[in-house]
């Protein structure tokens, strides 16, 4: 019974970071294209200064 317990407890924590990492991914993922976004529009504005 015991045994029972701890696996579904190791099964249940398994999936919270599963889910967690899915999240902090989807994090990253919105980060990065923000700093995409960021850096092709400086890009943008820095050739408009250089003609």
């Amino acid at each position: 019974m015991t045994c029972d317990f701890y696996r579904k407890s190791e099964k249940r924590t398994h999936v919270e970071n599963v889910n967690l990492d899915a999240k902090l991914g989807l994090q990253i993922k919105e980060a990065l294209q923000l700093q995409l976004d960021v850096q092709r529009r400086l890009h943008d504005q820095l050739e408009l200064h250089e003609t």
